[in-house]
């Protein structure tokens, strides 16, 4: 997957602030909150997991205006990815470790039930007007992985989030906040239908199931 995004997307004209349609160096920052306000509500399982990322901290994905009018909008999403799943992984388990970059961990195996890893993240846009043409468009992407402390997969889920809005006239004044929403509530949506398809996987459950009887069975 392409890892840099918000980039010439969009062949139609965008004026953010009057200012940028005569500036093309105006540049923005896009604020999106690195953690939920309240963590995710799910059944914890009895485990001890470590927590790793496998996607480059970049030190911000953008969107820029292809015809070089608007400014750029830069969005810290890899870094608030990764952060986010910091505290799902929190919810979903008893006790989490997070897990040094280096040494991999699966050349130094931890002594743990299990690796969780944040595989993928990525974020596309395209930027429509106000004139009622055409709609703002996000998507997110995002790719788990539950491993076991030797190696193999217990199992992977991929989840997809897209919100579309037909921005208001009064919004171009606001652009920042207004597609740091955008991009919030479609990250949200994305890491809900990770939570579910992780809480049906049967996989899941039978590691847990595992991971109990040996907890009853050690001294």
């Amino acid at each position: 997957m392409p890892k840099r995004v918000w980039r010439g997307i969009a062949a139609k004209r965008f004026w953010a602030i009057p200012a940028c349609g005569l500036l093309a160096a105006c540049t923005f920052t896009v604020p999106i909150k690195p953690v939920f306000e309240e963590p995710p509500l799910f059944p914890q399982i009895q485990a001890r997991v470590g927590s790793a990322c496998r996607i480059a901290i970049h030190k911000a994905d953008y969107f820029e205006n292809s015809g070089g009018e608007g400014g750029v909008f830069h969005v810290d999403f890899d870094r608030a990815s990764q952060t986010r799943f910091e505290q799902v992984f929190q919810s979903l388990f008893a006790e989490v470790t997070p897990l040094p970059p280096w040494p991999p961990w699966r050349e130094t195996p931890p002594d743990l039930d299990g690796v969780i890893e944040l595989d993928a993240a990525e974020l596309k846009a395209s930027l429509g007007d106000d004139m009622g043409r055409s709609y703002e468009q996000v998507v997110v992407e995002y790719r788990v992985c539950l491993y076991s402390v030797d190696g193999a997969t217990i199992g992977c889920w991929e989840s997809r989030a897209e919100q579309k809005h037909q921005r208001a006239m009064f919004e171009r004044f606001t652009m920042p906040s207004y597609l740091g929403t955008l991009v919030e509530a479609t990250s949200r949506e994305a890491i809900a239908r990770f939570m579910l398809a992780f809480e049906a996987d049967p996989a899941v459950m039978d590691w847990a199931g595992q991971v109990a009887r040996r907890s009853d069975v050690q001294p």
